[in-house]
């Protein structure tokens, strides 16, 4: 709703869908903190309306994805880090509700529960059970130990608003009682922005002098202080992408999926009494390298190499004992990816006959017909294959887009070669500029 150069927004929350009563309440809290949140100018809340303050329309993290300068990311988080300060130092026992141990081992539990058993569609060996239990409670026990504050839970750059001096603060609604580090954790150890070890050391460590002169209850050492954020930055990363729809982390979230991993070993390995988190992140990693998926075009007719491939499909053409596909199947196995598209057009009813669904081979196999034959290893997105085999191709299921010629494929198998003497100087072999001309 907009009047003039003022713009407002009506809040539309049925009571029977959603509570809007924490969110007045804890809006109060911190106004009385001198945190800049919506002010509400009116309210029903036995229908659920709200008239709210517009914050604006750009986030700190859409602001920092179209590139801001140091000085003005310096001003952004240092803002930040003032405004949460003073919500902290706000802070009494019996206000919101704790932050307990129930809390957190719920919290705790979606990893196995959903992720491993539904995502993964595995269970724990008794091994990873115990080694699950021994990272859960070093988990819980250094949360637990922690001194407690007024905790937002989602203190990051997607719900801040950019603003002139401190940030808008969004999203808080869900604010508990509880660890001390778990705010500032989540301001700089957030998958979706992501900072190098150095940087988020760096600002751990302002925030940490920021809060003793404070006199927040923070550790005297920062050294402890700097454990306890790290074990924070595993417990919240380790569940906290769970949220996502299953469908989306199968296909374009699994580069958020792989950055949250890698963000969780990042926080876990610095300090020696993490090396079981280590060893779990190691897990968790392997665990999403299986289930990528991986997408081979075996579409090409093979025209350079006829008359064998008159009759016989260019990918099972011998390569010492076995096809050439097979060995690249068997090296992608190898590798962990064992669940494969294979898109064929020539004579493809071959394949399809010589592999079925790969299970000889164990690996799970997807066989279909591609575009038409002839195509010579173009992928889906257009590009010519480069090489003079078929591409294996990982998909966005597989993370930040790999590409990888299957000759590389065969190379880390062994496999011999098939090719026949290289022209590499002939000009109907390479383009001025050395690559391989189609």
């Amino acid at each position: 709703m907009a009047g003039g150069e003022r713009s407002l927004i009506i809040m539309d929350a049925p009571p029977v869908h959603e509570n809007s009563e924490p969110f007045v309440r804890i809006t109060g809290l911190l106004q009385a903190a001198g945190v800049r949140v919506p002010r509400i100018f009116a309210q029903d809340l036995e229908q659920g309306f709200l008239l709210l303050e517009d914050m604006g329309a750009q986030t700190y993290l859409q602001y920092l994805q179209q590139g801001v300068s140091d000085a003005e990311r310096e001003r952004l988080f240092a803002g930040a880090i003032s405004s949460l300060i003073r919500w902290q130092l706000a802070s009494r026992p019996d206000v919101l509700p704790e932050y307990d141990e129930a809390v957190l081992r719920r919290e705790l539990a979606l990893f196995p529960d959903w992720y491993v058993a539904r995502v993964l569609e595995r269970e724990f060996s008794p091994d990873e059970q115990r080694l699950w239990d021994a990272v859960q409670q070093l988990l819980l026990d250094s949360n637990l130990g922690e001194a407690q504050v007024y905790v937002h839970r989602d203190y990051m750059p997607r719900n801040l608003m950019v603003a002139d001096g401190e940030p808008g603060v969004l999203d808080f609604q869900d604010a508990l009682y509880g660890p001390i580090s778990y705010d500032v954790t989540s301001l700089f150890a957030d998958a979706f922005y992501n900072w190098s070890a150095v940087e988020r050391g760096q600002w751990l460590t302002r925030y940490w002098q920021q809060a003793v002169a404070a006199q927040l209850p923070v550790p005297a050492q920062l050294s402890a202080f700097l454990d306890q954020a790290r074990l924070m930055g595993v417990q919240r990363l380790s569940r906290c992408w769970v949220f996502l729809p299953a469908s989306v982390i199968a296909t374009a979230s699994r580069t958020i999926w792989l950055t949250h991993r890698a963000l969780c070993v990042t926080c876990a390995r610095p300090a020696p009494m993490m090396c079981g988190c280590s060893r779990w992140l190691s897990y968790l990693i392997a665990w999403g390298y299986l289930r990528m998926k991986a997408m081979i075009l075996a579409e090409g007719k093979g025209e350079r190499m006829r008359p064998l491939t008159l009759h016989t499909p260019k990918p099972l053409l011998k390569v010492g004992d076995k096809p050439l596909l097979q060995w690249h199947i068997e090296a992608l196995a190898a590798a962990g990816l064992r669940e494969l598209v294979i898109n064929h057009a020539w004579l493809g009813e071959q394949i399809e006959s010589t592999f079925g669904d790969g299970a000889a081979l164990g690996s799970r196999c997807l066989v279909g017909r591609g575009r038409a034959a002839g195509n010579r290893g173009r992928h889906p997105s257009g590009a010519t294959a480069a090489g003079r085999c078929p591409l294996c191709w990982s998909t966005a299921m597989s993370g930040p887009g790999l590409i990888l010629p299957t000759s590389a494929c065969r190379r880390q198998a062994g496999a011999p070669g098939v090719d026949r003497q290289p022209r590499a100087q002939s000009q109907r072999g390479l383009s001025a500029h050395g690559r391989r001309r189609r």
